[in-house]
């Protein structure tokens, strides 16, 4: 009888080693020679210059769809300046979404055009690649266009005084979900089709910005360190041997591999004060550009969002070990661009209407902050009417 309980367990354990499998994929090879390629999906996209020939409705969209989980990366366009001057933006004066921002600009209004946009591209040679521990370079592959949710238009002031010019203004993803996800821009979202563990390999230049893993469900980002382990490559932070810091076959220094628990012990030394973390989705201490993988536990037919909020987040690649018992081939992407608004289209912003709050600030003509006893037209929760 003992034999035969031996041979079921032995059975059982080899079912579940059996049953974990992986699919990866690179955004860029390496030949000998060191000559950098983007992988086909993205290179069929390109031209000469790295410029995406495959833009709609302002987004370049590259989707791979395998057998274990299906990734997309959306790069978008932003205004650019026309003419090499300042960015041509049309506001819809009609339509003023706020009086002021921290009393420093002037009005905000929803944008009825844009003269000029910027170019999205994909390119393979925008960072420089930093040494890792085994020796290794890590390949960047960057999209284009800050991952806003939604565009206005900013009245430009010199001296207090409007000058009747305006520059774009953006509103970007925010930790509650308020200001919704991303429209435009560049982010990555993963789709698996079984349960198992993400691994994704990034680039962080503005590591000072927020980085979020956001889940499709939920709208919501997962916490570092704790659902989403962290661990990779500082700027400037170099592996020693005791006061010795190693270098490669060519004498280059190599840099620190940090552990999740050391990134995030650098991180609360310098966010957390009386147990307050001051920026929970900032990478380490945000003081220096960052390489390395973000890892976490994903659930088949769940959306998966990685971006940063107001900059780019550099790709490189992703491996995905899955429980194949729970794999469902069928599962399909829930396509969040099918619907969207063309962003270069004129009167694209959909500003939510917040729920009239009557504590909020109210503002003159002259966009100061006046008290509620102020006597005139005035502008409180983006409406403007006369106070009497």
């Amino acid at each position: 009888m003992k034999k035969i309980f031996t041979l079921i367990t032995v059975a059982l354990v080899a079912m579940s080693v059996n049953a974990q499998e992986t699919v990866s994929y690179k955004a860029i090879s390496v030949a000998g020679d060191g000559t950098k390629t983007l992988a086909p999906e993205f290179a069929a996209i390109v031209d000469g210059s790295g410029k995406a020939t495959n833009v709609t409705k302002g987004r370049s969209v590259v989707k791979i769809d395998n057998s274990a989980i299906i990734f997309k990366a959306v790069g978008g366009t932003t205004p650019a300046n026309a003419d090499g001057g300042a960015q041509q933006i049309t506001p819809n004066t009609d339509k003023l979404v706020e009086a002021r921002v921290e009393e420093v600009h002037g009005n905000i209004y929803e944008v009825a055009s844009v003269e000029a946009w910027n170019d999205i591209t994909w390119a393979n040679d925008k960072n420089s690649d930093p040494i890792a521990a085994d020796g290794s370079n890590i390949n960047i592959l960057m999209g284009a266009g800050n991952p806003y949710t939604v565009l206005l238009a900013e009245e430009i002031e010199t001296d207090g005084t409007p000058t009747g010019t305006y520059r774009a203004k953006y509103k970007y993803y925010v930790a509650d979900g308020s200001n919704g996800m991303p429209i435009t821009g560049l982010y990555y979202k993963f789709t698996p089709k079984a349960n198992g563990t993400l691994k994704v390999t990034v680039w962080s230049n503005k590591n000072n910005r927020n980085t979020f893993v956001v889940k499709e469900s939920t709208g919501l980002p997962m916490a570092h360190y704790t659902d989403v382990k962290i661990e990779g490559y500082i700027n400037g932070q170099k592996a020693k041997d005791g006061d010795n810091t190693l270098t490669d076959v060519n004498g280059k220094e190599i840099l620190k591999l940090f552990t999740n628990a050391e990134i995030k012990e650098r991180h609360d030394g310098a966010k957390v004060a009386d147990g307050v973390d001051s920026a929970p989705y900032v990478i380490d201490t945000g003081g220096q550009p960052f390489w390395g993988t973000l890892t976490l536990d994903v659930t088949a037919g769940e959306g998966y969002y990685f971006f940063q909020d107001s900059s780019q987040l550099g790709f490189s690649d992703f491996t995905f070990t899955y429980d194949s018992s729970t794999l469902d081939t069928s599962i399909q992407e829930k396509d969040e661009l099918e619907n969207a608004v063309d962003p270069t289209q004129a009167g694209i912003s959909t500003v939510k209407a917040d729920a009239a709050n009557a504590n909020a600030p109210i503002y003159n003509m002259a966009g100061q902050r006046v008290e509620k006893s102020y006597k005139g037209v005035v502008i409180q929760n983006g409406r403007k009417f006369v106070n009497k």
